[in-house]
């Protein structure tokens, strides 16, 4: 078929035609509460009244709030299809600078494996002994020879163990399996919150020893038993000296931790690339400390009985248990900063965080034979020495606590053979890094035991306390 030249041109005046006709995007808005009305001529010449009511405020530019002071705001015309999810015009050094992107909110998940350290058990006496630093001249036996008529026999020839133990036999810090998990979400400008959450397991150390001892303080006003004088009453049950465990000595501690967070993440302080930024963060922690400390002692006593006055006596063989336990709960307003450099291909994220936390503490010792339990002759043990006694004790302080992080992320999953075919796993970013914190003013349960006569008492000895350890995992953003 042979096209005419001519039906080029009437076919192109057919598409200019076409384009004269004007095609508002959107009128202005209008009191609808006004009698006057807007109206709008159409392509074929015919009018016809969209709205009643006159624009409201019409002589005034109708756009976009901005630094330039466009006032007041109209709710026109809206947003713009075309516009970027994230605008901004910002001032540096004499400079101004546009930053646009179209990115959505991402949400991410991720779960990190912890190996976490926990500081290990200290004492509340100099040196970190478990009773007194010292050994007291006269031990618990050496009362006993006294016959009761008034004469002198020692019968004390039993080879006493003079074997003080301290709480660095427990050896160094314990590492122990942990875990932290974390949600949250970016904006487009980069902020955003976060919550995280960790939890470590507990992890029981153990240290025995074929025998040991326990010094213990002298009180005069405790109890019954608490004198020096040379009577029936004191001398034949002393309750003070050195408790004797010839057969066997075992020490254990048991600590766990666990704790959450929820953060609000600022935009970055300062407008740059996007490769160097620096966060502030306001949120809220709580960290949760359980601490067991255990003390288990057996001695054979004295068998051979010594009769006096028509009395016979004798020292039971007798097992000494002693448990303390301490559980603190930390809550308060934290703050912090957060520095992260890099890009999707490496993203390097320092933390540092610090807290003001309230401290709820509760604080039990149990003990059971702290002392000897004497055998007479159908005469009844003192009361000044029972054999088990409970002390609870709940307080509130103030405990500073500070955390540290530093993390490398980095997308290595999908060029993995085997992993990338995992599901779940490819689209992952892999996180590496170390995590510590430190906590003061904390009671801890070796520390809490006041080894006094005839009973401990818990003193208000505190310190501080520490977690740390490295961190890998893997984040899953959507």
């Amino acid at each position: 078929m042979r096209m005419q030249h001519w039906s080029k041109w009437v076919l192109a005046l057919l598409v200019n035609a076409a384009c004269v006709a004007t095609a508002p995007a959107q009128d202005y808005g209008s009191d609808a509460t006004q009698d006057a009305g807007i109206y709008r001529t159409s392509a074929g010449g015919e009018t016809a009244q969209v709205q009643t009511g006159s624009p409201a405020d019409a002589a005034i530019f109708t756009g976009y709030s901005n630094a330039y002071g466009a006032y007041p705001v109209q709710p026109w015309p809206e947003v713009s299809p075309y516009d970027y999810s994230f605008d901004q015009t910002y001032w540096d050094n004499g400079l101004w600078y546009r930053k646009v992107n179209n990115r959505q909110t991402e949400y991410f998940f991720g779960l990190d494996y912890f190996s976490a350290t926990l500081k290990r058990p200290k004492s509340g006496t100099e040196g970190g002994f478990i009773g007194l630093p010292f050994a007291n001249a006269r031990t618990a036996y050496s009362g006993l020879g006294r016959i009761f008529v008034g004469t002198p026999e020692d019968i004390s020839t039993k080879i006493l163990p003079d074997s003080r133990h301290t709480t660095e036999e427990f050896g160094a810090d314990e590492t122990r399996p942990g875990f932290i998990a974390r949600f949250g979400a970016v904006q487009a400008d980069d902020s955003g919150f976060e919550v995280t959450g960790f939890y470590t397991a507990g992890d029981q150390q153990v240290v025995e020893n074929p025998a040991g001892t326990i010094d213990r303080f002298f009180d005069v006003t405790a109890s019954v038993g608490e004198d020096s004088a040379d009577t029936f009453f004191f001398d034949a049950f002393p309750d003070y000296g050195r408790l004797v465990f010839d057969e066997g000595f075992l020490m254990t501690f048991d600590s766990k931790a666990w704790g959450a967070q929820a953060n609000f993440i600022t935009t970055p302080l300062g407008s740059n690339d996007g490769m160097n930024n620096f966060h502030a963060m306001i949120g809220v922690m709580y960290l949760g400390i359980n601490e067991n400390f255990g003390l288990i002692g057996n001695d054979s006593g004295l068998t051979a009985p010594v009769v006096g006055g028509g009395r016979a006596y004798i020292v039971d063989a007798y097992t000494m248990r002693l448990n303390s336990k301490l559980t603190s709960h930390l809550v308060g307003p934290q703050v912090g900063l957060r520095w992260r450099l890099g890009g999707e291909k490496l993203l390097l994220t320092t933390e540092v965080k610090g807290a003001f936390t309230v401290n709820f503490e509760r604080r039990r010792l149990d003990v059971t034979n702290y002392g000897i339990a004497t055998n007479f002759d159908a005469f009844p043990v003192f009361n000044g020495d029972p054999n088990a006694a409970s002390l609870r004790d709940r307080g509130v302080e103030f405990s500073p606590v500070i955390e540290a992080s530093f993390m490398a992320e980095l997308p290595i999953m999908q060029n993995l053979p085997i992993v990338s075919r995992i599901p779940g796993f490819k689209d992952s970013k892999f996180r590496i890094g170390y995590q510590f914190t430190q906590a003061w003013d904390i009671a801890r349960a070796t520390e809490a035991v006041q080894y006094d006569a005839p009973l401990p008492k818990l003193n208000q000895s505190r310190s501080n306390w520490h977690i740390g350890g490295m961190v890998a995992g893997f984040t899953w953003i959507h």
